[in-house]
């Protein structure tokens, strides 16, 4: 399925209520707690390719100024197995506002409101948890230079993840990448990083497990 133009005003208007109506009435498997951040809350779909992703324009803000939605509008109808898979995505305008806890389940959040509120439906991924071995065979296959931290498998982690960011904030052509899904990851991320903030680190990295090895996934690079 070809998913349309993210920007396309005027956005669907309903209700607080109706919203909330609409997150109940997702396929969730409920006998797992969303996964909640800032910005958004994850939920495990009862299919079992399928999480939701619910959440929140920052107050203040448009759908268009949005770091998340830039990024899944750019990738949305992409093959690159670095990016997650997109199956649906749906901007809503609240008629009458959420507080940030209704949406993310984060009660720290209470107090901002929500006037622009999203559903996506996507891929569901594995935690970046890559063995030894794996990460030798990543680093292997995205760089051309060495990492700092060979000895400590946390710190050799970290390191794959910084340097991934690093070059996406520096540049889009580098000859530190050899992966041409990597480069292709860099030439998108690079302007998103220049108009929004770089936030690639463990947390939004996931991974997919395939027949050729482990995948890294950018689920939500910039905020």
């Amino acid at each position: 399925m070809i998913l349309q133009e993210l920007f396309q005003q005027p956005y669907e208007k309903i209700s607080s209520e109706d919203f909330k109506a609409m997150v109940s009435k997702l396929d969730i498997d409920k006998n797992y707690p969303p996964r909640t951040g800032t910005f958004a809350a994850v939920y495990r779909g009862n299919d079992s390719k399928i999480v939701y992703k619910v959440g929140r324009v920052n107050q203040g803000k448009t759908p268009e100024n949005d770091p998340y939605l830039n990024f899944i509008n750019q990738i949305k109808n992409t093959n690159d197995p670095v990016f997650p898979q997109i199956y649906d995505i749906k901007i809503y305008q609240l008629t009458n506002p959420l507080t940030g806890t209704d949406i993310t389940n984060n009660r720290i959040h209470n107090s901002r409101w929500v006037y622009f509120a999203y559903i996506v439906t996507m891929e569901r991924l594995r935690p970046f948890e890559p063995t030894w071995k794996e990460l030798e065979y990543l680093w292997d296959r995205y760089f051309t230079v060495p990492p700092y931290n060979f000895d400590d498998h946390g710190e050799f982690l970290s390191d794959f993840i910084s340097k991934l960011g690093s070059i996406a904030a520096r540049n889009t052509a580098t000859e530190e990448i050899k992966d041409p899904y990597a480069k292709h990851f860099i030439e998108v991320l690079h302007p998103l990083v220049k108009k929004f903030e770089n936030d690639i680190y463990m947390s939004n990295v996931m991974m997919r497990r395939t027949p050729y090895g482990i995948q890294p996934v950018i689920t939500d690079p910039v905020c």
